[in-house]
């Protein structure tokens, strides 16, 4: 069920109508929080759809200039899956426009630590792919 919720509010976000896709995408964010509680299997899926799901509330409210849930939406995506490196660029322009050097620093040294099992950090990506 949650999957047609959210292809619905896909297709809210393509017609502009960002308050009826935020609607829907919080319910089913919701439900995909639940079951993640509920059912700890489903750890890697769920938290791919939940980052997507979490990053289209980002942007919706971004499209509706609501700058502060935009930010929040953002981080809570960029929790879900840090390798997400339009939701890292989002949250250090909006820390660095509100004056949030240390917290950009901080988000930096924790992008510059790697990974087991990673050839490169988040940071290098990040840098890579924004420069």
């Amino acid at each position: 069920m949650w999957e047609a919720r959210g292809g619905m509010a896909v297709v809210h976000v393509l017609k502009g109508e960002h308050r009826k896709a935020i609607e829907l995408d919080k319910v089913t964010e919701g439900k995909l929080q639940q079951k993640l509680t509920n059912d700890p299997t489903t750890v890697p899926i769920t938290e791919m759809n939940l980052h997507e799901i979490q990053e289209r509330l980002a942007e919706s409210y971004e499209a509706m200039k609501d700058g502060e849930s935009a930010f929040e939406w953002y981080r809570n995506a960029h929790r879900n899956y840090a390798n997400c490196d339009s939701c890292a660029h989002q949250i250090l322009s909006k820390m660095h426009a509100k004056g949030l050097q240390h917290d950009v620093i901080d988000l930096l040294k924790t992008m510059g630590e790697k990974s087991p099992g990673e050839e490169f950090t988040l940071l290098t990506r990040f840098l890579v792919l924004w420069s």
